[in-house]
């Protein structure tokens, strides 16, 4: 068969994106890197202890039209959590919510934005996060 190979694009606006965030205490076992590698059952982003307001940040690299986010959360830690968009110098908020759950999609009205933040605004003991997937 003489079938050229094919690159197909990941689906994930923040597969392998720039990743940063308000904590990072074990980057040997929890690297912030492992929430939008593509991998959701191994390992997990975990802020520290005492970050009262953890919150993790994609620069997407350019601007993107996003409707969608799927979380795949360690545990059921994660009571109350907003959606961000960097606009101009501020932060725009998008989407507030409650529990994350695993596997969980949330759709979202869609924005245009090359920076997204995730604030974690309640949590019952320290979160940890698989994945975070933006479409």
């Amino acid at each position: 068969m003489n079938i050229e190979p094919m690159e197909v694009p990941p689906l994930s606006l923040t597969y392998k994106k720039k990743v940063t965030s308000s904590s990072n205490p074990n980057p040997a076992w929890h690297v912030i890197t492992a929430i939008n590698n593509g991998d959701w059952a191994g390992h997990f982003w975990v802020p520290d202890a005492n970050d009262e307001r953890p919150w993790i940040e994609f620069d997407l690299g350019k601007p993107e039209k996003v409707s969608k986010v799927i979380f795949f959360e360690s545990g059921k830690a994660i009571k109350a959590f907003e959606i961000q968009y960097q606009k101009r110098n501020n932060l725009e908020t998008v989407y507030v919510g409650d529990e994350v759950e695993s596997g969980r999609a949330i759709n979202l009205k869609e924005f245009t934005a090359q920076k997204i933040r995730v604030t974690i605004t309640a949590f019952s003991e320290v979160p940890g996060i698989y994945e975070v997937i933006f479409l």
